[in-house]
């Protein structure tokens, strides 16, 4: 016998979830247009993104579940409906970075071979950037050697910077 669960979904909860997410991408939205994020991450990187667009995919059943899922597309991540907008404008900036960063590197395997050092360097430009993310206080040492780095030579390049990192913490 089969369940017949979309039925169930879309008579019984999916108009209580369409209002939410409505409400959610609108406050989403109103607040990422308050400042161009992409041009913001190109002036840092001093790369040009080289797609037409970013997607914040917002979602309502990944509540304490995954987050970000970017392995399905570099222009697209899924995100939860956010208890903070502006905490969640942050997320998406870093994850922005972090896409950003994977094409500057040309090396996808940079962030799963060194997940803290990229997820760090795409956190030290958003701190610059956005402020950063409330929540990300992570790898606190991979963003103070980031900032100690570029303090002692703002001109270094952000792929050098990466670089710098991983012969500095490949070992520990």
């Amino acid at each position: 016998m089969l369940c017949n669960n979309y039925s169930i979904y879309n008579d019984k909860i999916w108009e209580t979830s369409k209002k939410e997410l409505t409400v959610a991408v609108d406050e989403l939205n109103k607040l990422l247009s308050e400042v161009d994020y992409i041009n913001e991450w190109e002036k840092i990187l001093d790369y040009k993104y080289n797609r037409s667009n970013f997607y914040a995919v917002i979602c309502n059943s990944l509540k304490g579940g995954a987050q970000c899922i970017d392995a399905f597309s570099q222009s697209k991540n899924i995100f939860n409906i956010p208890d903070n907008y502006s905490s969640a404008v942050k997320l998406i900036s870093h994850e922005f970075g972090i896409g950003m960063l994977i094409e500057i590197l040309s090396e996808p395997q940079a962030f799963y071979t060194y997940y803290e050092i990229t997820e760090s360097l795409a956190e030290y430009f958003n701190i610059i950037i956005s402020g950063g993310h409330d929540d990300f206080n992570w790898f606190k040492e991979y963003q103070d050697f980031y900032k100690d780095l570029r303090e002692k030579n703002p001109q270094i390049s952000v792929k050098d910077m990466f670089l710098q990192a991983v012969d500095s913490f490949k070992n520990k």
